[in-house]
């Protein structure tokens, strides 16, 4: 069956209209799918060609314009595109070139194809790395290149791996198509052999004999470790006796693992043991009795040796034991407002919303308790969360949403206030969820409106029935638009919340968030927690992004649970929740108070460590976060005498650093956090 293993599809939208499409799709064996639509009956006469390898497996469309009923497009030509993935092992993982928002049957959000101009010459990657050696991987591409001229060229296609290089020239006829490989060596390994450095890949393709340039592209490939270390939740309260950690070895090499559990780097470890590894055995699970230690922040390591005990690789963890303390409760009929820098106010006090979306009943774990302070889906919230309800205000047609008619809308929304009208903990009400669909007047003959401007009536509208009423959308696009749009401003960027990878492009994302809304206006930042799937979110990324996104000006965050969803067995990522909703009820007073001109006389190195100074009740803190997924030596240095106290203490980890000369050394476990308090003569 087509659908019963891993897929690839390919939707074109040939009319740019949003609603007609054809589906092509692919999986590993070669069995295909064509439609119209949904329909399956259209069938069109086109070519495929899949192949396999060890690593990953390829699929090769190849459909004539005629099947789709059209000629060669024009140049500026533009159709509706996307590229569709489903992965069936393990927990099923969806992905699609342009983000959808439910299904890959959404044409409304394909991304768009542009057609250019014929290429003299063109090319195709069809593959990398497929030779897998031992424990490392040979780094090898192969091409499809094409001359669309009616002369011959010969054609210079050049790959890099760091600093080595393997050059392929290539003769190519007049019209000619031809398929090479460029092979490397041991000096062009994809993996590093348990070197912790980023491998960086070029390829240039060019006229060999003019130097003309036809294409250059870069990528990375991160390090495959060969161990690494799972425990089983991030934060342990008192009440949990008992704790796993799990080794994966997942390499040809080493011979012993030896594993032990700190409080501080360089004191006498609480457990450890060696491991004597034997092969075809991968996994080792050990016990911990977290019961029996104290309350604060421990570290959990696992080195790889060889047989002369010489250090292979090392991996370090995380965990917190903490009180997990109930949460605060509202007052009978709170006051909400909006500080002028943009923080959300419950009573005249910072109010950060920390929420989540629905996940599926079965996709819910007993863990995530008591952590959500507004309400949205019913799962995991404290007692007397407050609320923020969706608006019902459009209906729907192909493509996107209805807008009523004024009056219409003034009663829709006059009737959503009096549904509201007794519930004292609403804190604002959404007005949409992707704001930036399509939005049509008119039922007969509908008309494109102005979202930004629609959802700005729609505000001062309910403005008008309810003066002390707070709105929202939620966006993931054109940001400065709609920074008037609400009161409060939901926002999701592909490049960090619903990226692969979470935290490489997310202070960027809210520097740009600030930058496109101004000072003032208030913005719930989206991070999927699920999206594109939970095997690509940690505790630690979770972790990591919360409080960046604290510390860069987000008045609240809204973690994405549903699509896939979370494995309940994933007990580390969901531990999580109520961990960092207990330390964020602490954590916000401090990091929402005004910056501090002092922190010109604090420094932090290495660059991969972002911080940020704050001054609360009189106390100075520094927030600082590991934004690398690798263990940083983080050196912090105090130069302002007004500043520098003997210790520093870190009250979330219940310890404290000695200073030396105005500074210290803290150890940082990938996408770790630290807060310290300072204070002279501490």
């Amino acid at each position: 069956m087509f659908l019963a293993d891993d897929t690839v599809e390919l939707f074109l939208d040939t009319n740019h209209d949003g609603t007609t499409y054809h589906q092509f799709g692919a999986n590993p064996s070669g069995t295909r799918y064509d439609g119209r639509g949904r329909s399956a009956d259209w069938n069109a006469n086109w070519e495929l060609k899949t192949a396999m390898s060890d690593i990953h497996w390829t699929a090769e469309f190849r459909i004539p314009f005629a099947s789709l009923g059209t000629s060669f497009p024009q140049p500026g030509t533009v159709w509706g595109i996307n590229f569709c993935r489903t992965r069936q092992a393990g927990d099923p993982e969806h992905a699609s070139w342009a983000a959808v928002r439910r299904e890959f049957h959404e044409p409304e959000a394909f991304g768009e194809l542009i057609f250019g101009a014929p290429s003299d010459v063109s090319h195709s990657i069809l593959s990398t790395g497929t030779s897998m050696p031992d424990w490392w991987v040979h780094s090898e591409i192969k091409l499809l290149l094409r001359n669309g001229m009616e002369t011959p060229l010969t054609v210079r296609a050049q790959w890099t791996v760091n600093t080595a290089t393997r050059t392929v020239t290539t003769p190519l006829k007049p019209g000619e198509e031809r398929e090479i490989c460029v092979s490397a060596g041991d000096d062009m390994r994809l993996d590093t052999g348990g070197n912790r450095t980023t491998m960086a890949m070029a390829l240039t393709v060019a006229n060999a004999t003019t130097g003309e340039v036809y294409d250059y592209r870069t990528a990375t490939r991160e390090p495959v470790p060969p161990i690494r270390v799972s425990v089983d939740r991030y934060y342990y309260s008192p009440d949990i006796r008992g704790g796993r950690v799990n080794l994966t070895w997942n390499q040809g090499k080493g011979r012993f693992i030896d594993f032990e559990i700190v409080k501080e780097l360089g004191e006498s470890p609480i457990t450890s043991k060696r491991i004597s590894l034997v092969a075809d055995k991968h996994e080792y699970d050990l016990p911990i009795a977290v019961g029996d230690w104290g309350h604060g922040r421990y570290v959990v390591s696992a080195h790889l040796l060889a047989g002369d005990e010489e250090r292979l690789w090392s991996e370090q963890r995380a965990l917190i034991k903490r009180e997990l303390t109930p949460a605060p409760t509202p007052s009978a009929a709170p006051e909400f407002s909006i500080r002028s820098d943009g923080i959300i106010l419950v009573d005249a006090k910072p109010f950060f919303p920390f929420f989540a979306s629905s996940p599926e009943p079965e996709r819910r774990s007993p863990l995530a308790k008591e952590c959500f302070n507004v309400k949205y889906s019913g799962f995991g919230e404290v007692p007397r969360p407050f609320s923020r309800p969706e608006a019902r205000l459009f209906s729907s047609i192909s493509g996107g949403r209805l807008v009523p008619e004024k009056e219409k809308m003034l009663e829709l929304i006059r009737n959503e206030v009096a549904a509201r009208k007794t519930d004292p903990l609403l804190l604002y009400r959404s007005l949409a969820y992707e704001a930036t669909g399509k939005m049509y007047r008119g039922k007969d003959n509908p008309v494109r409106v102005n979202n930004a401007a629609e959802f700005a009536e729609i505000s001062r509208l309910f403005k008008r029935v309810d003066p002390h009423c707070l709105t929202g959308v939620q966006i993931r696009s054109n940001f400065a638009d709609y920074k008037d749009s609400a009161d409060i401003i939901e926002v999701a960027h592909v490049s960090s919340s619903y990226a692969r990878k979470l935290i490489p492009h997310l202070i960027r994302d809210l520097n740009h968030t600030r930058a496109c809304l101004g000072p003032g206006k208030p913005f719930v930042f989206w991070i999927g927690s699920s999206i594109p799937n939970a095997r690509h979110r940690t505790a630690e990324e979770i972790r990591c992004a919360s409080y960046l996104a604290l510390m860069h000006g987000a008045a609240g965050i809204i973690f994405h649970l549903g699509h896939d969803g979370i494995n309940p067995s994933m007990t580390r990522h969901w531990s999580v929740y109520p961990g960092l909703a207990r330390e964020f009820e602490e954590l916000v007073p401090i990091v929402t108070a005004p910056p501090q001109s002092r922190s010109a006389g604090i420094t932090v190195e290495p660059r991969e460590v972002d911080y940020a100074v704050r001054e609360s009740d009189g106390q100075l803190y520094l927030i600082a976060v590991n934004t690398s997924s690798s263990r940083v030596n983080a050196q912090i240095t105090i130069t302002d005498p007004a500043v520098a106290g003997k210790r520093a203490k870190l009250p979330f980890e219940s310890r404290e650093i000695e200073l030396t000369d105005n500074s210290f050394v803290d150890m940082f476990t990938p996408f770790e956090s630290h807060v310290y308090a300072l204070q002279p003569g501490l």
